[in-house]
C-alpha cells in the first residue's frame, strides 16, 4: 500500500525499464498501488531557439529511456532537425515516428513542423526525444 501525503513529482520505472515522471493533481492517502491516484502532466514551456530548444523539467535528473513530459514550444521550429536540451543534460535531436513502424524515426518534413504554443508529448527513447505524432 502506498501513502502519498503531499503533492509533488512521482518517478517510477516499469518492468521494461521505461521511466515515467508524473505530477499528481490531487492529494490521495492510503492508495493501493498507483491506480487510484489521479495525475496530470504539467506542460513545460521551452526556451532557446526554434533550432535548439531548452527546457527545465522538475524530477528529471538523468536521461533514461521512457522519460516523458508535455512540451509547449515557445516558438515554432526553425529546422527539420531541432534539438531539445532538458535540464542541461545534453541536446538531443527531436524526431517523430514513421506511421506504422515504432522502430523508425524521421526528422520533420518542413522547418516549422513544431508549432508555437501547441503542446506535444515528448518521450526519450535512449537516443532522441520523440514527438508524439507520426509522420505518414
Amino acid at each position: 500500500m502506498a501513502v502519498f501525503e503531499e503533492s509533488g513529482t512521482l518517478k517510477y520505472k516499469d518492468k521494461d525499464g521505461n521511466v515515467y515522471v508524473m505530477f499528481p493533481n490531487t492529494k490521495k492517502e492510503n492508495v493501493d498501488g498507483i491506480e487510484g491516484v489521479h495525475y496530470r502532466s504539467k506542460g513545460i514551456t521551452t526556451s532557446g531557439s526554434g533550432s535548439e530548444y531548452t527546457a527545465t523539467v522538475e524530477g528529471i535528473t538523468e536521461l533514461e529511456r521512457g522519460t516523458s513530459f508535455v512540451m509547449v514550444p515557445h516558438v515554432a521550429s526553425a529546422s527539420t532537425t531541432p534539438t531539445l536540451n532538458v535540464n542541461g543534460l545534453g541536446a538531443k535531436m527531436l524526431r517523430r515516428r514513421i506511421s506504422g513502424n515504432t522502430a523508425s524515426t524521421t526528422s520533420g518534413s518542413t522547418t516549422n513542423w513544431i508549432a508555437v504554443n501547441i503542446p506535444v508529448m515528448v518521450h526519450y527513447d535512449g537516443n532522441y526525444w520523440i514527438v508524439d505524432f507520426d509522420r505518414p
